[in-house]
């Protein structure tokens, strides 16, 4: 068999054909592979069985004008099939090699079977999950489908998955929200029954450890505003209607449409409205610039350009291109033909089945109505939703927008105000990606010099706690933003101080109400001296 299909995708390279889909097998791993060259189909696999329906209509809609030949299963031709019948994939231009399996060993191998209600099955790699309406989404044995936080709820993903492609480590997760194993609805051992490596562990549990660091870099990333907070929009009410990162998935090659971008109805946009500051530099929202809207949204038009031809409006309240070759690119999309008009967009309502975004040209000095088919709201960065519970863990300071304090604006951009506690990317601002790597890369250089030196120089304004005047009232404790006091263990009932940990800041002292506590090189006494130095020269 495997003779014949070697011989017969040869075969189709030496007519003329762009490449054969098949498997590969290259250090022991299978995966999918386009062979273009005739010397690679020694290498040509059909075990084990693998899903390529997806890989297909991928690279179909990324080169819809290559003749492609494609090493099929029985079970991917009936998936193609049923892509066929929804308008997702074309029979034009595939030569089929065929692996022909008939409907009896289909129904034996549980392809033919929705495994969204088989909790039993242990699975082959290749059974479709829901043939009628998805069956692009092939089965790794996982009987639950849930929404794809990675595609922004636009597609679905298992129950065990890889969170996005190229993630690291590129290794499959269990969800312990839905995982039937992990939430003890049913003894499911799908995965673990087909994993050949079995690394599937058979009990899963989450553990917790405590590791003792030299230094912590907080790197948490951030959100995106979210754009039902600003109900004129009509984001979620209206169809057509999206954020910028539904944009980017819809516009992937690995996104739930591989990369395919049409309305809801199917249809392809021919004018679509593109709004800037969606969340940002707005006194109903957030006053503050996200930074990188402005080019964010110039790709997007772009892209919307490459991909259908559609007539761009991009309404923008100012153009901030500050980055290397921002400018030019911003002058390049002028000339694609993308009408940019200044002016926040203030509405968008739907008339006679037709969105219609209204807003004001400071240009024209008059309001303006622009009939579209899509419209794309391009959301500012805000902070992570859990950037309160962080920041109390590990004691930051948070400006008012919410981001990560730096020590210092200039000096220190990437310190917290504690020793050990560093500041990388869009948790302390927002930044495009460039600043954002050089911003992770100095805080990473700063942690490999302090774990570098082997001694640490502290400040010698630290406090100090007479036991014999401490009451134990846990007040310091409580106050210290640093965590540098304590209870000591050993016997004696007082707190005191990590002279390593303390910065001298002087809230213990001003609030203990014994007065144990005192800050060294800084008595009252020594305040007064010098007082009284200056006064008698």
């Amino acid at each position: 068999m495997n003779e014949f299909i070697i011989e017969r995708a040869s075969q189709l390279l030496e007519d003329g054909c762009d490449g054969v889909i098949g498997l590969r097998k290259r250090w022991g791993h299978v995966g999918p592979y386009l062979f273009t060259n005739i010397d690679e189909l020694k290498d040509l696999a059909l075990e084990p069985r693998y899903p390529l329906a997806a890989t297909i209509c991928r690279l179909q809609a990324r080169w819809p004008e290559k003749r492609l030949g494609a090493v099929l299963r029985g079970c991917d031709e009936r998936a193609l099939k049923k892509l066929e019948e929804r308008g997702v994939y074309r029979r034009d231009g595939l030569t089929p090699i065929g692996v022909v399996c008939s409907q009896e060993q289909a129904e034996e191998c549980n392809c033919e079977k929705p495994v969204y209600t088989t909790f039993d099955c242990t699975g082959c790699w290749k059974c479709i999950e829901k043939c009628e309406e998805e069956a692009i989404t092939r089965i790794n044995v996982c009987p639950i489908v849930v929404p794809n936080e990675f595609d922004q709820g636009l597609g679905k993903r298992k129950a065990i998955y890889i969170p996005f492609a190229q993630a690291v480590p590129l290794k499959y997760t269990r969800d312990p929200e839905h995982c039937l194993k992990l939430t003890k609805h049913l003894d499911c051992k799908g995965c673990h029954n087909v994993c050949e490596a079995k690394s599937v562990l058979d009990e899963d549990e989450a553990i917790e450890e405590t590791i003792e660091v030299g230094a912590i870099l907080i790197a948490t990333g951030h959100d995106f505003f979210h754009a039902p907070l600003l109900p004129q929009y009509n984001y979620g009410r209206f169809p057509n209607i999206i954020e910028s990162m539904e944009f980017e998935r819809l516009c992937s090659a690995s996104g739930p449409t591989g990369g395919k971008f049409v309305l809801a109805d199917g249809r392809v946009p021919e004018s679509v409205a593109i709004i800037h500051c969606v969340g940002s530099r707005d006194s109903h929202a957030n006053s503050y610039c996200s930074k990188v809207c402005c080019m964010h949204a110039m790709k997007q038009a772009h892209l919307v350009k490459e991909k259908t031809g559609a007539q761009v409006y991009e309404l923008y309240t100012d153009i901030r291109a500050s980055g290397k070759g921002y400018e030019e690119f911003y002058e390049r999309v002028q000339r694609e033909g993308v009408l940019f008009i200044r002016g926040r967009g203030a509405e968008v309502v739907m008339q006679a089945d037709q969105l219609v975004v209204k807003a004001e040209d400071t240009g024209l000095g008059r309001p303006i109505t622009l009939p579209v088919d899509l419209v794309i709201l391009s959301t500012g960065m805000t902070p992570r939703r859990d950037s309160e519970m962080v920041a109390r863990t590990f004691h930051i300071t948070r400006d008012r927008h919410g981001f990560f304090m730096e020590a210092h604006p200039k000096l220190r951009p990437f310190h917290s105000n504690t020793d050990g506690l560093f500041l990388g990317g869009t948790c302390q601002a927002p930044r495009d990606i460039p600043d954002t790597v050089a911003h992770a890369n100095a805080a990473a250089a700063e942690v490999l010099s302090l774990l570098a030196r082997g001694k640490v120089t502290i400040e010698p304004l630290t406090a100090e706690i007479d036991p014999e005047r401490c009451s134990a009232c846990l007040i310091c404790i409580l106050l210290c933003p640093y965590q540098a006091i304590s209870l000591n263990g050993k016997g004696a009932n007082v707190a005191e101080v990590n002279e390593v940990l303390c910065k001298g800041c002087g809230v213990c002292v001003a609030a203990c109400p014994t007065g144990a506590i005192t800050a060294k090189h800084f008595t009252d006494q020594q305040i007064l001296a010098q007082i009284e130095g200056v006064l008698t020269t």
